[in-house]
């Protein structure tokens, strides 16, 4: 049995969660533990069955969890380094709006505060990433404006 209470034996759990070909059982516990299992972090991140607490990690790591980031990016909690890439994916992220459009930081011109703004509406209009070189510049022009906190 690969598995055991007895301490001695307690080394099998980090051997399992850092092989990929290891103990699918056990990938439940591997993600839940940040001490353990950086190798199996990227199969933690993209299984949304798995990992509640290692979602902070997840989310804060560009290169992983392609598969979690809508809930990264609607958990305001949760992925400060995430935002710009939530920002600029018009299918995540509704929830974090708001909070986007007051960092002078990020507003890309796709997401330029619509409820706030008639210009930021106007933003959203044509195809998704087509928006004419014209167009962005205004909007990034309002986006200084009307972006920042009041």
């Amino acid at each position: 049995m690969l598995f055991t209470t007895d301490p001695t034996m307690g080394s099998h759990l980090s051997v399992c969660c850092t092989n990929k070909r290891l103990c699918a059982a056990q990938r439940s516990v591997c993600c839940t533990n940040k001490r353990l299992c950086a190798a199996q972090r990227s199969v933690c991140c993209t299984n949304k069955r798995l990992c509640a607490a290692q979602r902070s990690v997840c989310c804060t790591n560009k290169r992983l969890c392609a598969a979690q980031r809508s809930v990264c990016c609607t958990n305001k909690r949760l992925c400060a380094a995430q935002r710009s890439v939530c920002c600029t994916n018009k299918r995540l992220c509704a929830a974090q709006r708001s909070a986007h459009c007051t960092n002078k930081h990020l507003c890309a011109a796709q997401h330029l505060c619509a409820a706030q703004t008639s210009v930021g509406t106007s933003c959203h209009l044509g195809p998704p990433g087509m928006l004419s070189s014209s167009l962005q510049q205004l909007c990034r022009s309002w986006d200084r404006h009307h972006c920042l906190p009041a």
